[in-house]
């Protein structure tokens, strides 16, 4: 796979939302921990697949990610469940 090492743009905000940057965070230390999806760019320009050492356990940054959004939207759901009251009519 080819990359655009010179003619490309690169932006840097600042993360101040204490939050988002707590997630962010995690989200890059899982991305540097994958072991089965990821590939190192060496000095040459070519790239070498990175594989787990013997005996290491196998972590895909997407399966993670997966993992965690379903947790958040179950979390999310129960957050917003309803409880109904049925209406009925008033005594006369």
């Amino acid at each position: 796979m080819t990359r655009n090492l010179e003619k490309r743009i690169e932006l840097l905000v600042p993360i101040e939302d204490r939050r988002s940057k707590r997630r962010l965070i995690r989200i890059l230390e899982a991305a540097f921990r994958d072991n089965t999806n990821s590939f190192e760019i060496l000095a040459d320009g070519t790239s070498r697949r990175i594989t787990p050492a013997t005996g290491e356990k196998r972590f895909r940054l997407q399966e993670y990610l997966h993992k965690e959004a379903t947790k958040a939207a179950k979390a999310r759901q129960h957050e917003r469940a309803t409880t109904f009251q049925p209406h009925r009519p008033a005594d006369r």
